[in-house]
C-alpha cells in the first residue's frame, strides 16, 4: 500500500472591497515587500497576515514618510469579531474598517476564523501591541510622535 499526497489549491486573492483605497501612488503608500499578498478575507474584511514586526515596520515607514506633511494620513484598524459584527449594522464604521490602510487581527475569533477558512493568520496583533512597539521604536529614534484615537 502506498500513500498518496494531495495538495490543496492556493487561496484565491480577496476581491476588491467597495470604497477601499486602490492603486497606491508612492512608495510610502505601498506595503513592504513581505506584505505582498498578505491579506485574507474574513467575512468581507481584508485582514493582514503579516507578523507584528512587519506591521510595525510598515507603520514606521508611514511615519517616516509623513515628515513635513507631504504624505496623506494613514490609519490602521483592529479587527475582532465585535468590530466585524458592529460593521454589519453601522455603515460608517464598516467604511472605516474597509478604508483602513492596514487591518490587524485583534481577537482570537479572527485567528480561529482564519484557521477554519484555511488561512494563514496564526496569532493576534492587538492595538496595544502596535502602540507599545511603535512608541518604543519612536522613543529610540526621537523626534516623532503618533496619536491613537
Amino acid at each position: 500500500m502506498t500513500a498518496s499526497r494531495t495538495t490543496s489549491p492556493s487561496p484565491q486573492p480577496s476581491p476588491p472591497i467597495p470604497g477601499a483605497r486602490e492603486n497606491p501612488t508612492s512608495a510610502a503608500d505601498r506595503p513592504p515587500p513581505e506584505a505582498a499578498a498578505t491579506v485574507e478575507d474574513i467575512l468581507g474584511h481584508r485582514v493582514t497576515t503579516m507578523s507584528k514586526d512587519a506591521c510595525l515596520r510598515q507603520i514606521l515607514g508611514w511615519v517616516e514618510s509623513a515628515t513635513g506633511g507631504a504624505s496623506k494620513a494613514k490609519y490602521f484598524a483592529c479587527l475582532n469579531p465585535h468590530s466585524i459584527e458592529t460593521a454589519r449594522r453601522d455603515e460608517a464604521f464598516s467604511a472605516a474598517l474597509h478604508d483602513a490602510d492596514l487591518a490587524v487581527p485583534d481577537g482570537v475569533g479572527i485567528v480561529i476564523a482564519s484557521r477554519i477558512l484555511g488561512g494563514r493568520i496564526r496569532q493576534r496583533i492587538t492595538g496595544s501591541d502596535i502602540f507599545a512597539g511603535l512608541n518604543g521604536q519612536l522613543n529610540e529614534r526621537g523626534g516623532r510622535s503618533v496619536f491613537f484615537l
